[in-house]
This record gives structure tokens, C-alpha cells and sequence, in this order.
């Protein structure tokens, strides 16, 4: 993994000011990164984050290439409707020509509350113990995505690359995309994946995929060997499973060892997300849906990863429709007519999930297993303690 990070870094700075490829990043870096804020007031402060980054030269391309779009006023709509409001402002400004370029969107809405450092700016803009731009200050989160994605606008096709800007991803080599995966991607959702402990994988989403495809890939992945085309066909996603859940679907796997791989633990493990990329044709297809039928989706708070590929794969079961014990905003609220309020919440997120599930189901969902890969959350003040003054290892 250290290597590959080395290597991305050397990348990454080329891009920046002075580097030698700061005039040509057609092809090698987002025609638009686009962060999504709470509301317009920590919108202001976003933009004053971004002005101050790209004076001091620790951003790739023009200011222009980095906007910040607000939520749309009102309860929480959740990551899926951020993603899709989003969407339809970027179809407003620019017509369908947007679902044409690359883009990387990052969540950074919200009012950090498991996180009070990041209350003021931000966790988009909170800092690691990570110098990316080689200027001797930390890097914030977004340029630690940016740096760790940073292959990445030469490898996909067009559409969104969704991320959060909690978390920071560690891989090694990138796999390699054939000609067969890009094409799928551009129709549906491609998604990175990670190796995880099934313990992990009850608060992640966790892909159920076709074992002789990812089997394949793990063994060329430990070998260092090029696997041809790395992307494995997803028959399901599961959204923060129970333990016996993973198990009835087939995603706990046999420990490295005992699976031949050489090397490794014997313990049991899943394949977990973190960012995903939505193909330029699928894009496309929310924007419509979204834009046919707005009152859908009108505060109601829809998951971009739970509520997007969840109907995808050949095995999908849509039990998950009426689940809502994973939602922040259906655990709270008491006082006179709480039950009412709580049916009539419940009975909108399900209709928009049904929107949703019929626009996305049949589409292609893909992972890109990265092995060996880390997944680092730093929404929490424990976490973020833990992994910058305590873990050695952290974006090493």
C-alpha cells in the first residue's frame, strides 16, 4: 500500500501549481469537484475554505473547477438526495452535456456532531497528519480523497464518483478496468470494495458477488499478478447486516489462509464499500426520475449508498424497502402525534425508495476489490484521535 501512495502522491503534486503537468489535466484530474454543504451559510464558509486552499497553491486546475452546492431547504434529504440535487442543479447549469465529463462529488454536508472539531469547517476541510501538497502544512480531508483517487479520472468512464468526507482510503496498485467493466460502469455502479471483518460489515454495505470472479481477482491481488479485468459482478448489496444476514446471503468468506491465498488471517471475512462511482447513463436516469417527480423525494431522507444499490444485482431482495431503523432522522421525535408523524415519514421514504429502486434495478453494479486496502473513518473524535496521534500507519 505504500508504495502505491508514494506513487499517487508523486502524481497528485505534478498536478498542482508549478508541477509539470499543471497545465494539462484534461484527462488526469475532475473536470469538476463539487462539495455538497448543509445549508447556504456553511456554504459561505466552504467556498472561503476553497478560496484560501487554491491561493496557497494546493489545488489542482482553476477555482472555477470547485464548487460547493447547499442541500435544498428543509428537513435532511440524506446523501441520496443530496447526490440528486446535485444532479438536477448541475442539469440546470449546464444541460444534459454534465453526465459527459467526471466528477467527483463529496459529502460534506452536516453539522459534525460525533465530531465537535468539525463543527466550525467542516469535516471536508479538517486536517491529517498528511503533507499533500509538499508545502509543510496538513492536508485536509478533501485533499487526502484527492490524492487517494487520484488515477481515477483516467480509469472511469464519465458520470459521479461519490465519496464522504469523513473517511480517507488506502490501497495499493489500482486494479486494472477492461473494456467490458467500463462499458457496465457507464450503465450502473461501480464501487470500490475492501476487505473487512465481518464484525465491520455490520456497519458498512457489504457485496454479495459472483465467488469464482472474486476469487480470481484476491489470487491475482496477492500475487501482484495483472488479473486482466479486476471489477467482480455484484448478485447483491447488503446495508449494515446483522452477522446471520451476511450469512444466509453468502458474503462471509473463508479466512485468506484457509482459502489458499498464502499469508493472512484464518479469520472469516466480507466485502465492505466506502466510495462508488455512478455511470454517466445511470446519471442520467436519476436526473430524469428525480426531475418527474420532485414531491418524491421532498424531505425525505434517502441513503446514496443503501437506497441506490440495494435494488441492483441479480439476487437483490427488496425487503429493504420499509426498513428504517438505520435512519437518523425516523430514531428521534416524541410529544403529541409522534406516531403519525413517524407512519407518514415511513410511508415517504418507502415511495421514494420504490422511485428509486425501479430506476436503478437491472443495471450493472460492480465492485473493484482493492487488496490489500484500508479503510480509515474519521467522523468521530475517537477515531480521528486514535488514527492521527496513535496509529503509525495512517496514509503512510
Amino acid at each position: 500500500m505504500v508504495r502505491g501512495a508514494e506513487e499517487r502522491l508523486r502524481e497528485y503534486r505534478r498536478l498542482l501549481p508549478g508541477g509539470d503537468r499543471a497545465g494539462a489535466l484534461d484527462g488526469r484530474f475532475w473536470d469538476a469537484v463539487v462539495l455538497t454543504a448543509a445549508n447556504d451559510r456553511q456554504a459561505e464558509t466552504y467556498v472561503q475554505q476553497l478560496d484560501a486552499l487554491h491561493a496557497r497553491g494546493q489545488l489542482p486546475g482553476a477555482r472555477e473547477r470547485y464548487l460547493v452546492i447547499s442541500d435544498p431547504p428543509g428537513p435532511r434529504v440524506g446523501s441520496g438526495g443530496a447526490t440528486l440535487h446535485v444532479m438536477l442543479r448541475l442539469q440546470a447549469v449546464a444541460g444534459s452535456g454534465w453526465s459527459a465529463k467526471k466528477l467527483f462529488l463529496l459529502h460534506a454536508g452536516g453539522y459534525s456532531e460525533r465530531s465537535p472539531a468539525h463543527g466550525t469547517l467542516g469535516k471536508a476541510f479538517g486536517q491529517l497528519p498528511f503533507d499533500a501538497a509538499g508545502v509543510g502544512v496538513p492536508a485536509t480531508v478533501l485533499e487526502a480523497q484527492l490524492v487517494s483517487f487520484q488515477e481515477l479520472p483516467s480509469r472511469l468512464p464519465n458520470g459521479v464518483f461519490v465519496s464522504s468526507a469523513d473517511v480517507a482510503v488506502q490501497f495499493g496498485a489500482l486494479p486494472r478496468l477492461g473494456p467490458a467493466a467500463i462499458a457496465r460502469a457507464e450503465q450502473g455502479i461501480l464501487a470500490l470494495a475492501h476487505a473487512s471483518s465481518v464484525e465491520v460489515g455490520t456497519g458498512h454495505g457489504v457485496f454479495v458477488c459472483d465467488r469464482e470472479q472474486l476469487d480470481a481477482c484476491v489470487r491475482s491481488a496477492v500475487a501482484g499478478a495483472d488479473a486482466g479485468d479486476a471489477a467482480v459482478a455484484c448478485r447483491r448489496c447488503l446495508q449494515k447486516p446483522s452477522v446471520a444476514a451476511m450469512r444466509a446471503a453468502g458474503a462471509v468468506l473463508p479466512g485468506p489462509r484457509l482459502s489458499g491465498y498464502g499469508g493472512g488471517s484464518a479469520g472469516e471475512w466480507v466485502l465492505t464499500d466506502s466510495a462508488f462511482h455512478v455511470g454517466a447513463e445511470a446519471c442520467l436516469a436519476l436526473v430524469a426520475v428525480a426531475a418527474a417527480r420532485p414531491r418524491a423525494f421532498a424531505g425525505v431522507e434517502v441513503c446514496a449508498y443503501g437506497d441506490l444499490m440495494q435494488p441492483m444485482g441479480e439476487d437483490a431482495d427488496l425487503g429493504y424497502l420499509g426498513r428504517t431503523d438505520h435512519v437518523a432522522s425516523m430514531r428521534s421525535g416524541a410529544g403529541t402525534g409522534a406516531v403519525e408523524r413517524f407512519r407518514e415519514a415511513e410511508t415517504k421514504l418507502r415511495r421514494a425508495r420504490e422511485v428509486l429502486a425501479r430506476t436503478m434495478r437491472g443495471r450493472p453494479l460492480l465492485a473493484l476489490p482493492l487488496v490489500p486496502s484500508r479503510f480509515v473513518h474519521v467522523g468521530t473524535m475517537p477515531e480521528l484521535l486514535q488514527h492521527c496521534a496513535r496509529d503509525d500507519d495512517v496514509l503512510a
